[in-house]
């Protein structure tokens, strides 16, 4: 984790991305709020400078698009705890029965440009309307 911390403190952006299982991130998204809880403790808190832009990127299969708001909340919660300013949210849902279907993502025309309008959006560091 010591070559990921450095990562995180240079970066001038972070995005976490999960897919949504079983109602909630996956284990490897868990641990890795876990693990960057030692960038918390007093020696190191300070590196963390304040409002370093984050995107959060979210994916599921069931097709309600509030199905997972809790679990997108709580991952916000976690990002800003880490001092890391959210600019966007991305998610996806609805590919029930379609995972590993080659270009299934791609043709969800609006889902790819409003992945392309939120990285614009972070590269700008602000929402784009």
């Amino acid at each position: 984790m010591e070559e990921i911390f450095h990562k995180i403190l240079e970066a001038d952006c972070i995005i976490i991305g999960s897919p949504i299982y079983t109602g909630r991130e996956t284990a490897q998204t868990a641990t890795f709020f876990d693990r960057l809880d030692a960038l918390r403790m007093s020696s190191h808190f300070k590196k963390l400078p304040a409002g370093k832009r984050g995107a959060l990127v979210l994916s599921w299969g069931w097709p309600n698009t509030k199905a997972y708001t809790h679990v997108a909340e709580f991952l916000l919660m976690l990002m800003h705890l880490f001092k890391i300013d959210p600019v966007e949210v991305v998610t996806a849902c609805g590919f029930w029965g379609a995972y590993y279907a080659k270009g299934t993502v791609e043709k969800d025309k609006a889902g790819m440009a409003e992945a392309y309008k939120a990285g614009v959006s972070l590269a700008m560091g602000k929402r784009i309307e």
